[in-house]
C-alpha cells in the first residue's frame, strides 16, 4: 500500500473516532440533561398560575417526553457500541497481522527445531550404518 493510502486511511480512522466520540458525548449529555429535567419537574412547586390538575398533566407529559429522549439516547449509545465492535472486528487488520506473524514465527521455529532433530537422527543413522557395514564386511557371514 502506498504511503498516501496509509495517510488517508489514518485520517479516515481519526475522523471516524472523533465522530464516535462526539456522538457518545452528545448522547450522554442528552441523558443527563433529560434526567435532570425529570428530577426538577418532579419537585413540589409553590403556587403557580395553573391549577393543580393542569400542572400535573403538563408535568406528566414533560416527564414522558424526557424519558423518551433518555430512551432514544440510550438506544443510540447501544447502536454506537455495536458499530464500534463491528469496526473493531472488521477493520482491525493490524492485530490480525500481528497474530499471524507471531504464529508464522512460531511455526518457523518449530520447522527449524524439527530439521535440526532430523539432521541429528540422519547423522546418527549414518554412523550406525557405517558401523554395521564395517562389521558385516569384516565378518565371516557374508
Amino acid at each position: 500500500m502506498s504511503p498516501v493510502g496509509g495517510e488517508q486511511q489514518s485520517k479516515s480512522q481519526d475522523l471516524a473516532s472523533k465522530n464516535y466520540l462526539r456522538r457518545m458525548k452528545d448522547d450522554v449529555k442528552s441523558i443527563l440533561d433529560n434526567f435532570t429535567s425529570i428530577l426538577s419537574a418532579s419537585k413540589v412547586k409553590e403556587e403557580s398560575q395553573l391549577n393543580g390538575s393542569a400542572q400535573s398533566v403538563m408535568d406528566r407529559y414533560e416527564m414522558h417526553v424526557r424519558s423518551s429522549n433518555i430512551t432514544r439516547a440510550a438506544e443510540s449509545l447501544v447502536q454506537l457500541i455495536d458499530e464500534l465492535k463491528e469496526s473493531l472486528i472488521l477493520d482491525d487488520f493490524s492485530s490480525l497481522n500481528e497474530a499471524n506473524d507471531a504464529r508464522r514465527k512460531q511455526f518457523e521455529q518449530y520447522i527449524q527445531d524439527s530439521n535440526s532433530q532430523l539432521q541429528k537422527i540422519k547423522w546418527g543413522i549414518g554412523q550406525d550404518l557405517e558401523l554395521f557395514e564395517t562389521e558385516y564386511y569384516n565378518s565371516s557371514y557374508k
